[in-house]
């Protein structure tokens, strides 16, 4: 994990952050075994009022025809293994709600996924 700049902060509440990230690497592990690396870093996002925190798996990756579907509400390729396909979809739905978002970012190799979570306003820039 990187760690983030000092002091640096985001309008979500822990849980949710918590879960989110819980999703990920949950769908890192379940896509590409349990001994799959999975990096965490932290930085303030180019737009000044956001901060991402990225989380890239060393795994086989998302085809292409799937990266069009994966934030769709039933959408797995795991079910076999449990995969209900709402994890994703829930965790984009709870970041909305807080004006926040996930989005699945281009890789050469496995799959990163970032969180773009709003900066408390009096941190702003």
């Amino acid at each position: 994990m990187t760690a983030p700049p000092p002091g640096l902060k985001v309008s979500l509440p822990q849980e949710v952050i918590d879960d989110v990230l819980w999703q990920l690497v949950t769908n890192a592990r379940q896509h590409g075994g349990d001994t799959v690396r999975v990096d965490l870093s932290v930085e303030q996002a180019p737009e000044a009022d956001l901060v991402r925190v990225v989380v890239k798996d060393r795994g086989k990756g998302i085809s292409e025809s799937n990266r069009a579907r994966i934030f769709d509400a039933f959408f797995t390729t795991a079910r076999e293994r449990g995969g209900t396909g709402l994890g994703l979809t829930i965790a984009q739905s709870m970041l909305r709600a807080f004006h926040a978002r996930l989005e699945l970012l281009p890789s050469d190799t496995g799959t990163t996924f970032a969180v773009a979570a709003p900066v408390p306003r009096l941190q702003r820039k």
